[in-house]
């Protein structure tokens, strides 16, 4: 999956077996009426940013100025996750000592 919780790795395995298609991937939810969206690069193994993304995805008829994001971004996913760790944490007593 593109929010790092699973999957069986097809998107990757179609681009390294050379099938159509570019090395980006863009999660749809998070395009906004600016142009900006998270974006996934295939070749670098990371999030980039696409300077060109308001072109890019004209090409597939995505009118970036009629969007409205609708879903987190990797961001905002990864601080809410860093935050459940954290009342985690308190709710274990980690770090306490056991008496």
């Amino acid at each position: 999956n593109f929010d790092g919780s699973g999957g069986k790795n097809h998107a990757v395995e179609h681009f390294l077996s050379g099938g159509t298609g570019g090395p980006l991937a863009v999660k749809l939810g998070t395009i906004t009426k600016d142009g900006k969206a998270d974006v996934y690069s295939y070749d670098e193994d990371d999030m980039v940013l696409d300077p060109h993304l308001e072109k890019h995805l004209a090409h597939f008829g995505i009118l970036t100025g009629s969007m409205e994001k609708t879903d987190k971004s990797m961001v905002e996913l990864q601080i809410e996750m860093n935050e459940k760790i954290g009342e985690w944490a308190v709710l274990t007593e980690s770090g306490s000592k056991l008496v």
